[in-house]
């Protein structure tokens, strides 16, 4: 029994889970108080143990994927993402349909969107006037959603459009908040609660969206984007991907290439603008391209990439990641038996006083210093499984961060200290960061 070995909370299981939805330092109060590891009851009778170290994440994400899997662990998202999502399958499925998946986010698959996120932003911003107020989550999560349904679906305009944009927002914001614990326990999915019952309706209508685009596309095929590639994917018989399997692909890329993407930009200008050195550090080295938007040199600076590397440690996409020990595995020297659920904390390892110093500090700079290894920056998760949207992600960012700072000045509108709100699985900035245009720079 996990419990009699490790320390852990004792309060009843369900608190526990709220604790985890409503206070994002949860996990850094449990390792102070009971160090590392210790467990967290997120299901009746079942602990999740918690580990930090990059030694920890080293042994757990270089392990044989059929002797540590996601799925189980994930097992909550699945009325989400669906049961054939990238996300939640495991073993020998899940290396095949990864490598079937890795080359849109590749290469010159992923390059081809630069010019996809820039005219996007573009019309997003080109309403922003001088002395007018925007709230940057708004902003971004707009900017993202109509990036995705683009490179996913090749949908820039119209109704249908129109009304992903629509149906997408509404079906992630069922779980805002404390309604987040009914993606964290499968124990609260049931129809006996208002908040799951409005969740099925929305799945209704989220699948007569994709059912019905999967139709269409099937009648009017060879289109340049991502559905087009999973439509070309064959088997050894020469069978493709099923309806089911297609949808939950779909969707899972539209939901997890978007609001997290936002909620990390969000976060982005609120830190540039808290830190003055910061933000004229990056504008300087933005100004040469200033006359000529250049998206693929824009990507390599190395400034932009660390401010984005920063902000992901300190926000990143998931705050954990979990495995379910499929046999016994020793890990940082204690003995874990199998089916335990082993959980590598991204956002306590990321707040590590040993490997980031005055861990809380929003400082670029250590990016431009030290370069950390796969199993101390973990902002996508690590191994088999590590986040296929990480390399899209970083390059929509410092597209956007880019164009935005070079064409108007900003200001936040107040200095009041942020605090993460949940949304889903993720936490944003709460209030949205609203901003002020003090300055239109370019055209």
């Amino acid at each position: 029994m996990i419990q009699k070995t490790f320390p852990g909370p004792s309060s009843p299981w369900w608190w526990q889970t709220y604790s985890l939805i409503r206070d994002p330092d949860y996990t850094n109060k449990c390792l102070q108080k009971y160090g590392e590891p210790f467990y967290i009851m997120l299901e009746p009778k079942t602990p999740f143990l918690f580990f930090s170290h990059p030694k920890a994440a080293r042994e757990v994400f270089t392990a044989h994927y059929n002797d540590v899997f996601a799925g189980p662990v994930s097992e909550s998202l699945q009325p989400l993402l669906g049961r054939e999502s990238l996300l939640l399958i495991d073993g020998d499925k899940h290396l095949k349909m990864r490598r079937f998946m890795t080359p849109a986010f590749t290469g010159n698959a992923m390059h081809s969107y630069g010019s996809v996120i820039r005219d996007t932003t573009l019309r997003n911003i080109e309403s922003w006037r001088e002395n007018s107020h925007v709230v940057i989550q708004e902003a971004m999560q707009d900017i993202s959603l109509e990036v995705i349904l683009q490179a996913v679906f090749g949908l820039k305009e119209g109704e249908r459009f129109q009304k992903y944009k629509q149906v997408l927002v509404d079906y992630i914001s069922v779980f805002n908040g404390k309604n987040a614990i009914f993606l964290f326990s499968t124990a609260f999915q049931k129809e006996i609660f208002s908040t799951w019952r409005k969740y099925l309706k929305m799945v209704k209508m989220v699948d007569e969206l994709i059912y019905g685009e999967i139709e269409l596309r099937k009648k009017k095929p060879n289109q340049q984007d991502i559905f087009s590639r999973l439509l070309t994917i064959r088997d050894e018989s020469g069978n493709g991907l099923s309806e089911v399997t297609l949808r939950d692909q779909l969707l899972t890329l539209l939901l997890a290439g978007h609001e997290t993407t936002a909620s990390a930009l969000a976060w982005a200008f609120d830190w540039i603008h808290r830190n003055p050195i910061v933000l004229e550090t990056l504008c300087r080295e933005l100004q040469p391209f200033s006359a000529n938007f250049d998206i693929e040199s824009i990507a390599k600076l190395p400034y932009l990439d660390a401010v984005c590397r920063e902000t992901l440690r300190l926000h990143p996409i998931v705050s954990d990641v979990g495995r379910l020990l499929q046999r016994p595995m020793s890990i940082m020297g204690h003995e874990i038996p199998a089916k335990t659920n082993v959980i590598i904390s991204i956002s306590l390892m990321h707040r590590r006083p040993d490997l980031y110093p005055e861990p809380h500090l929003f400082d670029p700079q250590r990016f431009i210093e030290r370069e950390y290894s796969s199993y101390e920056y973990i902002p996508f998760g690590g191994g088999a499984r590590r986040c296929l949207g990480i390399h899209f992600a970083f390059y929509e960012m410092k597209i956007v961060l880019a164009y935005i700072l070079l064409h108007f000045q900003l200001k936040l509108y107040s200095n009041k200290p942020v605090s993460p709100v949940r949304r889903g699985v993720t936490f944003l900035p709460s209030g949205g960061v609203p901003m002020v245009v003090e300055k239109k720079l370019a055209d």
